[in-house]
């Protein structure tokens, strides 16, 4: 009976070690991995409930670009809804094109084409369908600017909410646990009662750093609408906060 008992601790203590070791690795992978971070699983993680995601990208386009066509030639990106496009001209000579996915009615595309003095291609689109599909946008937003060779310049800023307010010490831990969360080092930290913002740099977001910094983070109470927002930005926050 003792001989049995003994094999069965022992196989406990394995069974704990395995469990242990695989929480670990698991922690390692989410901080130093190949994987990026995934900032929808911070929200969760904090007990916020993501909203949208703001995207912004531009470049400035070459001078070899063809550019009397490139509204539409991006037009072409949206082949199935041609016949809900809006193309308005500028007294500028810029064009600004409205344009919206076939499945999603509610998510727009804006693009603007200016040309004076230099040619710029600019995108913004808001995304409140799902976390998940701020990476479909991304891939359809970098796939037009790469077929006019240009390198877009990219800010996403994510909102989300808690009901209720959190005070200063939750919002300063919420704050903390992010940046941990980033498998970042906080570098700015500016807060108030009402309002915490840090900045920092993080290996894992595979956002180029604009000096120095890769994120931004805010949290603010809303006392009209009795909620807590916090607005994740990479590199930076692009929108109101």
């Amino acid at each position: 009976m003792k001989k049995v008992l003994f094999k069965c601790a022992i196989v406990m203590l394995i069974c704990i070690c395995i469990s242990i070791l695989v929480c670990n690795t698991g922690r390692r992978i989410s901080a130093t991995g190949d994987n990026k971070v995934d900032l929808g699983q911070c929200f969760v993680a904090s007990n916020f409930q993501w909203m949208q995601a703001n995207i912004h990208a531009w470049a400035q386009i070459d001078s070899k670009t063809d550019i009397e066509d490139l509204p539409d030639s991006i037009i072409k990106h949206f082949t199935s809804i041609k016949d809900k496009t809006i193309k308005i001209k500028g007294k500028d000579n810029s064009v600004r094109l409205i344009l919206w996915e076939d499945d999603h009615s509610d998510l727009e595309y804006k693009i603007t084409v200016t040309y004076k003095p230099d040619t710029y291609l600019i995108i913004n689109v808001i995304n409140t369908i799902s976390y998940a599909d701020t990476d479909v946008i991304l891939n359809r937003i970098e796939e037009i600017f790469h077929t006019i060779d240009a390198r877009p310049n990219i800010f996403i800023t994510h909102r989300g909410a808690t009901i209720g307010e959190l005070r200063k010490a939750e919002r300063e831990s919420v704050g903390r646990g992010l940046v941990e969360s980033l498998g970042g080092k906080d570098t700015q930290i500016m807060e108030d009662e009402r309002l915490i913002s840090i900045a920092g740099f993080s290996p894992h977001l595979g956002t180029d750093p604009m000096d120095g910094i890769n994120f931004r983070l805010a949290s603010r109470y809303n006392s009209s609408e009795d909620k807590t927002y916090l607005w994740v930005g990479t590199p930076i926050i692009t929108i109101e906060y």
